[in-house]
């Protein structure tokens, strides 16, 4: 009997060893099929961020109702609507909205309806004319003797922050001559320079107009222009803005001459623009001279063309190049009567 016992208990612990193998492969077996799941299932969840982040390109933009009752609220229909602009006191082909120029035409109405025209300008000037202090008397030097020094500039961008975007520059020397003039190509299509501005810029209504305007239509094609580092180059290299230069714009904060520093030290953080703002604030002698008359107002848009009704820039407002142009005629024009 006990010989028969023992003859089993081999069989006995072979049929273990064999279940403890099921079942091991079986655990691995499940193990295998969870992996695969897991990894199905993260598949399946970056496949669903691509298809987020794709649709994000095409989720609709929140503007305001326009006058031809379409509320644009698609990329492609906002291109269609804002190419129709084409300079900034120009209307919509659409819909006859006034394109970017509220707030301007509204400073003009309420100037012309004091009786502030060209003629009462330049009568004005002539009988009451601005008064040069102390920095206003040396810049006079410079102009008449060292006009080489002087230079004029705009930008366009968005200057919400210290950083902010450049859509545009220009620099003009003493005579008006372009020595840096252009778009800046930001290395994505315009599309996507809309798109970018939708999502970043805190301003976005005033953001998508810069863009149409310098831009044009949202095309899937690169922006056009200068790159930054390009613009560096060619103002470092070409332009001789020595320590002695002056830059003069038409801002009350400096915006122009900032952004011109930022870009150079975008390029390389070594390096800064040599010249020191300008002696001479042309904006705020301007400013000057209009409360002297009793009135408040010292936007270039509204005031060149009261000062400077003849002008070929008069109605090019807000590109770079016919801005700096304005600020020669203004700067110029101030010399000539101020005593």
């Amino acid at each position: 009997m006990m010989k028969h016992l023992k003859s089993h208990i081999p069989l006995k612990e072979g049929k273990e060893a064999e279940a403890t193998k099921a079942a091991a492969a079986a655990k691995a077996v499940e193990k295998a099929a969870a992996k695969a799941a897991e990894a199905t299932s993260k598949a399946a969840e970056a496949t669903s961020k691509a298809a987020a982040k794709a649709a994000e390109k095409l989720t609709p933009i929140p503007l305001p109702q326009y006058a031809c009752g379409k509320r644009l609220n698609s990329v492609d229909g906002l291109f269609v609507h804002l190419s129709a602009h084409e300079r900034w006191t120009h209307v919509c082909k659409l819909c006859s909205y006034t394109f970017g120029t509220s707030s301007q035409k509204a400073a003009m109405t309420k100037i012309k309806s004091l009786g502030v025209t060209p003629e009462w300008v330049a009568n004005r000037l002539k009988s009451n004319p601005p008064i040069l202090d102390p920095a206003g008397r040396l810049f006079k030097e410079r102009l008449d003797n060292h006009p080489e020094s002087v230079f004029y500039m705009d930008t366009e961008g968005m200057f919400q922050n210290e950083h902010g975007i450049l859509f545009e520059i220009a620099l003009l020397d003493h005579k008006g001559n372009p020595l840096v003039d252009t778009v800046v190509d930001h290395g994505l299509s315009v599309a996507d320079l809309y798109r970018w501005t939708r999502r970043n810029v805190k301003q976005k209504d005033i953001g998508l107009r810069s863009v149409a305007k310098i831009y044009g239509a949202g095309t899937e094609e690169q922006t056009p222009g200068m790159t930054y580092e390009d613009i560096a180059d060619e103002i470092l290299g070409n332009v001789n803005l020595t320590q002695d230069c002056q830059i003069l714009e038409w801002s009350t904060n400096r915006c122009d001459w900032k952004s011109l520093q930022r870009l150079v030290t975008a390029v390389d953080p070594s390096t800064t623009i040599r010249t020191r703002r300008a002696e001479f604030d042309v904006t705020y002698a301007w400013k000057l001279w209009w409360e002297s008359q009793g009135l408040r107002y010292y936007r270039l848009d509204v005031l060149h063309p009261l000062c400077c009704p003849d002008s070929e820039f008069v109605g090019q407002n807000h590109r770079a190049a016919p801005d700096a142009q304005m600020v020669r005629e203004m700067v110029e024009l101030y010399f000539v009567h101020a005593q």
